[in-house]
């Protein structure tokens, strides 16, 4: 039988998770966007307070997360991809500044699939799940940020209103096809 305080602690942990949880769930509904192919950024939602420090003209704050369970033998995961309102901002309202940003919401949108599809071909190793699914998502999210460095780097931060739109145009497309390939919307 277990000892009194291991099991108290154990229910203490328990119980700040599903607090965790749940204070996330509200969080997400009010807070956050998450992607949808029908719906672009606008200028309310980005509700942050802009950083006068850095020379930046707005933050995209968007997020990918995933949780997993595995059950008897079997892989299960969701995978999301969000826009984070309290952390994104915006200096000047230009359009081309907000569909910049936009491009750098679709680009997580992409890299949410690539993560999706990693999963999808992980072959299941129960002892080792948690290290794997994190070194998919490390080397996941370590690729959006390059593809994110690309984007401001071939689009000059939104100097290119054509470079951006071919850039957009061909990020879209990835999207359309990868959804198709996974079975999603």
């Amino acid at each position: 039988m277990q000892n009194k305080s291991v099991v108290l602690f154990k229910i203490l942990v328990v119980s700040c998770l599903l607090l965790s949880l749940l204070l996330c769930k509200n969080l997400s509904a009010q807070d956050t966007i998450h992607w949808k192919s029908n719906y672009k950024l606008q200028w309310k939602d980005f509700q942050g307070k802009p950083d006068t420090t850095v020379i930046d003209l707005a933050v995209c704050a968007s997020e990918i997360t995933y949780q997993y369970k595995v059950v008897n033998g079997k892989l299960t995961f969701s995978i999301d991809c969000f826009f984070d309102k309290k952390r994104s901002w915006i200096k000047h309202n230009m359009n081309a500044i907000l569909d910049h940003e936009q491009g750098h919401f679709d680009i997580s949108k992409l890299f949410s699939l690539k993560l999706k599809e990693r999963f999808q071909a992980y072959k299941l190793n129960t002892a080792t799940v948690e290290q794997d699914l994190i070194r998919l998502y490390n080397q996941t999210i370590q690729e959006r940020t390059k593809m994110h460095e690309r984007y401001d780097k071939e689009t000059a931060s939104t100097s290119s209103d054509k470079l951006q739109k071919q850039f957009i145009t061909i990020i879209r497309k990835q999207i359309i096809i990868l959804q198709k390939q996974l079975g999603c919307k």
